[in-house]
């Protein structure tokens, strides 16, 4: 009996692999290959024309490869919202081209084009490997009425356990994405930096600022998709230390300057202080219970209205509760919020210079017409932020939160 148990279990396991085998030359049907027909070196990289659209890749540092990939003929100009580094100096790095593949290698990492198929495969200098990104895909689509694509990319991690980290601040409890799905969109509670590190010692920076998706359900894909793209783009970091790959992200999107020391102590925070008498009570009593804190968080309606910086009848002496606060030790935190409601004379205002973006059509949480600022458009963050430092910061607010930053609109799933 034990003997056609261990026959059926070796009968099992070959049809699996066959069935495995069959899935995998189907996938490779589904997605037609994109060949390199030519390629063009250049002082920072190689430019590598397909058979639909054209690669790059960029040498930035040894350790730091930018991709990118258009289905057309060339790249568009287009804003860059984070990366803030453009300029690299010059680093020694090598190009070999054969009949199979095109490889890029500088002192920390190889970096090899398939010609058959234009798949990108990283490696240690000495040869190990560490990914295979590819096949890139760019699926015309219309989005809230632009013309624009649909992108995809596909990490190749067959029978690899490394873990994966970052992607940013997320509610579900899981610190390892490894086999599991995340999206990468701002919501309340929320946080997206499309960053993914990978235990294997390398991270990828997705650049892309719309809805997108890291997908590892399927463990031996990590499928990376944005819903709003005109090119593919994203950067190889190299470490193998998790310092030197978080040095590169910084980097590539400026170092953040350290807060006060006062910030890394304790916060009191709640929802909400309803009055300046009820948060000075709350300070006062931390100090006669000798509990060291820091900072106190006034979150939000401490305003008559909603896009007013004024403080409401419940704070009858904002200066004189903040110097309260300050004799005591304490810095104060307070909320602002991005909306304006309808009637008030700074929505008149903005709404005749035109400083909004849009304003709710249907009642939802917030009234038919609140309107969103535009903070894209320089005069009217400047606006803004006059009124932020004449009604907060000029009576001693020692720090500001910007709440409700996330498109908190009706329709916000099919808005992107």
């Amino acid at each position: 009996m034990e003997v056609e148990l261990k026959k059926t279990g070796v009968v099992l396991s070959s049809l699996l692999m066959g069935l495995l085998l069959i899935a995998s030359d189907a996938s490779a049907q589904w997605t037609p290959l994109n060949p390199v027909t030519s390629i063009q070196k250049q002082s920072d990289g190689v430019l590598l024309m397909l058979q639909r659209g054209v690669m790059r890749l960029q040498v930035c540092s040894d350790s730091i490869i930018r991709v990118m990939y258009s289905p057309t003929s060339s790249f568009p100009n287009r804003p860059d919202y984070v990366i803030s580094k453009t300029n690299w100096p010059a680093v020694n790095w090598a190009l070999q081209s054969t009949d199979k593949d095109v490889t890029l290698a500088t002192s920390q990492l190889k970096v090899t084009v398939n010609r058959q198929n234009s798949m990108v495969a990283y490696s240690e200098l000495a040869g190990a490997p560490l990914v295979q990104e590819g096949p890139k895909m760019m699926t015309p689509a219309e989005v809230n009425g632009e013309a624009t694509y649909h992108a995809e990319d596909v990490l190749s991690i067959y029978g690899s356990r490394e873990a994966f980290y970052g992607l940013g601040q997320h509610q579900a409890g899981v610190w390892n994405y490894h086999g599991e799905s995340v999206d990468i969109s701002q919501e309340n509670t929320q946080i997206a930096v499309p960053m993914l590190v990978s235990s294997k010692g390398y991270g990828i920076f997705w650049n892309n600022t719309s809805r997108s998706r890291f997908n590892n359900r399927f463990v031996h894909s990590m499928y990376i998709s944005s819903e709003v793209a005109d090119v593919i783009d994203y950067y190889f970091i190299y470490g193998p230390d998790f310092d030197k790959i978080v040095a590169g992200y910084r980097e590539l999107t400026g170092a953040a300057p350290m807060f006060g020391s006062w910030a890394y102590g304790f916060w009191q925070c709640k929802n909400k202080y309803q009055t300046q008498q009820e948060l000075l009570a709350i300070a006062h009593k931390y100090r006669e219970l000798h509990i060291p804190v820091d900072n106190i968080v006034q979150d939000w309606f401490w305003w008559t209205t909603t896009g007013e910086f004024k403080f409401n009848q419940h704070y009858p002496d904002p200066k004189g509760m903040i110097d309260d606060l300050h004799h005591n030790n304490f810095h104060l935190m307070i909320s602002i919020w991005p909306y304006f409601y309808p009637g008030s004379e700074t929505y008149a205002d903005m709404e005749k210079c035109g400083y909004f973006i849009d304003r709710t059509k249907a009642v939802s949480f917030h009234p038919l017409g609140m309107a969103l600022y535009d903070a894209t458009n320089p005069e009217a963050g400047s606006y803004y932020w006059k009124m932020v430092d004449d009604a907060l910061l000029k009576i001693g607010v020692d720090a500001w939160w910007m709440d409700t930053d996330e498109p908190e609109t009706e329709g916000r799933e099919e808005n992107i």
